[in-house]
């Protein structure tokens, strides 16, 4: 018995973290983002100050000697640009909003092992999260795991975001791991210092993810003033949440205050409201009618930005569409300090058209759940050519997703259905749970349903609606989906609680003394006696 539980962990934490990083194998390598090399840099120039080496000139010395020199005059000009208004402290500021702490992890991770060892460490991390949790609050197997998890590496966005050099991987982790924290309290005192380390993780991360994990907090939060006694939510839990919470808040202030001592400059923060509001049309409209006597610094670029998108406005280089990397360090610091500021003008003078483009974006933030950012453009992987070590340049241009070659068409087909069947299941679960007053089940359902949508409001209201903004956390609602199939097919007993209330979330999974995976289930009789299940 002992030898079989053994196998089982070991494909759990080997096999699995394989299974679950994939894509970054048939790509031929890890995928990369526009943003994935501030995140580095910003981590190699700490790391220069301290310990100088080989690994932290490769980053911050390149000069793009290997990249490929186009004949587009254009083309030609918009990169000189991009190396004149880089986010480096001695050109023009240190930008906020890309991690230095995930940054050192992947700076140090690919300098011992490679960059082969960013897709491992995230989808063990994920394997890890996702494990402790269905084990500690559904008391399942290692085999049973196994057989939850792999509909995710088939059907579900979790590899390829895993095998991304980019943060939004820890936006999940960190719904799954607070989630975990505050549902599961009589969970090991092991697994609730690896929950919070994840958690502390995710907000350090990224700043969304403060917003985003502190929604979830309160929908839960919310959710026990709805069903009173119904629910039980520890105040421990919540506390420990809200203060893992601010420790990123922490972690965002301590960076401030470095970044500030050694290069004299506050870290500027990218208007993105302004942008959104811009690229909108509300703020638009108050650009044309209050400008210039309102005396926004966006006042001085006057001119129709809804030509354009948000990103445009932050990041294009082409100065007839591009506002925030084209101008001066003074300009930039104003446009961030404003930004609020300005996003409050925009929505007294124009408030159900603000609410309006608000709206449509929440809505097209849900609906957005593909792959698009898992092939690059020809200009990404030009950009890339000036930005990433001579060593890993001819790596990363024989990479499927180099040539736009990477054939994501079947993984989103498989996505969209599965998060689709994954919605219904779950809606069609939460009546027959509340008639047979499994509370905490309800609980579990909404509290995932409200993340998403959390997501949605965060990523859809303060940049522009992406696919991998969604797609990063749909994955959660899938596994929910998956709880509670593996409980209608008898692999999650209920157990009755000491109320007398039989509990889907109280579970017992005894598939190691009765078969398991392999094996048929029980009746459903056996498991559900009143002939109701989700």
């Amino acid at each position: 018995m002992k030898k079989s539980v053994d196998r089982w962990i070991w494909i759990t934490y080997l096999v699995m973290p394989l299974l679950l990083s994939w894509p970054a194998w048939v790509n031929g390598q890890a995928f990369f983002f526009t943003d994935t090399t501030a995140y580095i840099k910003g981590a190699a120039s700490a790391v220069q100050l301290v310990f100088p080496s080989a690994a932290t000139r490769a980053w911050l010395e390149h000069d793009g000697s290997a990249a490929p020199q186009g004949s587009d005059p254009l083309q030609a000009q918009l990169q000189a640009q991009a190396d004149k208004f880089t986010s480096s402290p001695d050109k023009n500021g240190v930008l906020a909003g890309r991690s230095i702490y995930y940054g050192f992890c992947v700076f140090l991770l690919s300098a011992l092992f490679g960059f082969k060892a960013v897709p491992i460490a995230q989808a063990l991390l994920a394997v890890a999260t996702v494990s402790t949790f269905l084990r500690s609050r559904f008391e399942l197997s290692h085999r049973t795991v196994c057989a939850a998890l792999l509909p995710l590496a088939v059907a579900s966005p979790l590899p390829f975001f895993n095998s991304m050099v980019m943060p939004d991987v820890f936006a999940g982790l960190g719904m799954c791991a607070v989630l975990a924290l505050m549902l599961t309290p009589r969970a090991s005192p092991g697994n609730k210092i690896f929950w919070s380390a994840v958690t502390m993780a995710a907000v350090l991360f990224h700043t969304s993810n403060i917003l985003i994990l502190l929604g979830v907090v309160g929908a839960l939060i919310l959710l026990k003033l709805l069903l009173r006694q119904k629910l039980t939510l520890p105040a421990r839990g919540v506390i420990l949440a809200l203060v893992l919470i601010g420790v990123g808040i922490c972690g965002e202030v301590m960076f401030g205050l470095a970044v500030e001592r050694v290069t004299h400059t506050e870290p500027i923060r990218p208007p993105f409201m302004t942008a959104r509001l811009l690229a909108d049309g509300p703020g638009n409209l108050y650009v044309a009618r209050y400008c210039p006597q309102a005396g926004f610094e966006v006042c001085r670029y006057q001119r129709d930005f809804t030509k354009g998108g948000s990103d445009d406005f932050l990041w294009n280089l082409d100065p007839r569409s591009g506002v925030f990397t084209l101008a001066s360090k003074q300009s930039r610091e104003k446009l961030s300090h404003e930004d609020l500021a300005f996003s409050k003008a925009v929505a007294a003078a124009y408030p159900m058209e603000t609410l309006k483009s608000a709206l449509v974006n929440i809505g097209k933030q849900v609906s957005y759940i593909g792959l698009s950012e898992f092939n690059y453009s020809p200009e990404m992987v030009t950009g890339f050519g000036f930005k990433l070590p001579d060593e890993i340049l001819p790596q990363m241009r024989g990479t499927l997703a180099a040539h736009a070659a990477f054939d994501v068409r079947y993984s989103e087909i498989l996505i969209k259905a599965g998060a689709i069947a994954s919605l219904f299941l779950c809606l069609a679960a939460l009546a027959p749970l509340w008639k047979r007053k499994d509370f905490t089940g309800v609980t579990l359902i909404l509290a995932v349903l409200a993340a998403m949508l959390i997501n949605a409001i965060v990523c859809g209201t303060l940049s522009t609606p992406h696919d991998r903004y969604q797609a990063r956390v749909i994955w959660l609602l899938e596994l929910t989906a998956l709880v509670i199939a593996l409980f209608y097919f008898g692999l999650i007993r209920r157990k009755t609680s000491p109320s007398g209330i039989r509990d889907m979330t109280a579970g017992v999974d005894d598939s190691e003394t009765r078969g398991g995976i392999g094996d048929a289930p029980l009746p459903i009789k056996s498991v559900v006696p009143t002939g109701r299940h989700p």
